[in-house]
């Protein structure tokens, strides 16, 4: 399913009326992840979110108008609260893994969208940085 744009609009419309602030105005680009530009007033959403089911790319222009909102760059316990209120007015329950759900319920429980069943997202798996080869004694180009 591809989402438009006007429909994640909408969203964002709805949470900026709720709050003293302009409105925001949501861009859909070819981007790894999504950005929050309070000052610039626009948030923008990756095509790929955009490619999951609709329940996930609302979750995704929430989530990053929860920033401009909270006024947060990282996911506080400020951040975090709003965030959740938000999904919640939408019928949506994160199970977190870290600071991103690795699913999304509905409010009866049901799942509506999984990392693990995702057309573009691979289960996290922990990464070997290039410091720790260093401090192993691998090369780095190895």
């Amino acid at each position: 399913m591809v989402v438009i744009c006007d429909e994640l609009q909408e969203v964002a419309d709805l949470m900026c009326a709720s709050a003293p602030r302009a409105p925001l105005l949501v861009k859909i680009k070819n981007t790894r992840r999504g950005y929050a530009h309070g000052r610039t007033g626009w948030v923008s959403v990756p095509v790929w979110a955009t490619e999951e089911r609709l329940e996930y790319a609302w979750y995704y222009v929430i989530h990053e108008v929860c920033h401009v909102l909270s006024g947060e760059h990282r996911h506080t316990a400020k951040f975090q609260a709003l965030e959740r209120r938000w999904l919640a007015a939408f019928g949506l329950v994160p199970v977190y893994r870290g600071v991103y759900p690795g699913e999304l319920q509905s409010t009866t429980g049901r799942t509506l969208w999984s990392e693990l069943r995702s057309k573009h997202l691979r289960p996290r798996v922990p990464r070997i940085g290039s410091y720790r080869r260093r401090a192993a004694g691998q090369n780095e180009r190895s």
